[in-house]
């Protein structure tokens, strides 16, 4: 797979396994012209097709973005074989204000989207966040759009989740929260990842947010209203 950088020039290759067995995706070594973390398979090709459709989509592979742009979604990018990184979510960002990440349907899917919202909070800033979206146990995009189609594809888009979503169910599920201690607890942990907003308007509405969250939460433990 040829690894081009934002102008289009080829910069490196990649390569995927045949087969089961590790590492799955095999790139050029590092070079003063490749970085594996500050580029994005597809990204020239993206960019320009994210300007007419209103966003670009990331996945996690090179034969996913090929089985998108083969079913009418050119608009779609893959890291290269590592986790997304904060100088990927800065390039996503020049190319749409709120990228959506889609991430293949199985627990190792989920750990992707959490450790790719864990990176993006200290970045936020107003306008530019990530979307999240989540496919059906046991699918990749290559094999959805196989079994469903573009439209299948885009009508799943169509209901994605907040970077709050991805994080909330997880310190939700960190603890039982049947005890103020508990409750004090969670509502710490919740605090700290808040913490790392570095915009304060943002920090702001996250904080509000998340209040809201744990009032619901602790009042459908306790079986009364909020």
């Amino acid at each position: 797979f040829p690894i081009s950088d934002g102008r289009g020039r080829v910069i490196a290759f990649g390569g995927r396994i045949l087969g089961d067995g590790q590492p799955k995706y095999l790139n050029s070594p590092e070079t003063p012209l490749f970085h594996k973390g500050r580029n994005l398979y597809n990204f020239a090709m993206a960019r320009e097709a994210s300007r007419d459709l209103g966003t670009v989509i990331v996945a996690e592979g090179y034969t996913d973005v090929i089985a998108l742009a083969q079913a009418g979604l050119p608009n779609a990018v893959a890291p290269l074989g590592t986790a997304v990184t904060e100088e990927q979510i800065g390039l996503l960002w020049r190319v749409a204000d709120e990228p959506v990440l889609c991430f293949d349907g199985d627990t190792a899917g989920e750990r992707a989207a959490l450790r790719a919202a864990e990176r993006a909070l200290p970045l936020l800033k107003p306008g530019k966040t990530l979307r999240f979206m989540g496919l059906p146990a046991g699918e990749d995009p290559d094999s959805l759009v196989h079994s469903r189609g573009a439209d299948g594809f885009r009508n799943i888009m169509g209901s994605t989740r907040q970077i709050a979503d991805v994080i909330c169910p997880t310190e939700c599920s960190a603890s039982p929260h049947g005890t103020p201690e508990c409750r004090a607890a969670h509502q710490r942990r919740t605090n700290g990842r808040i913490a790392v907003l570095a915009e304060n308007g943002v920090k702001d509405h996250y904080h509000q947010g998340f209040r809201l969250r744990l009032r619901d939460l602790f009042a459908l433990l306790r079986g009364g209203p909020g």
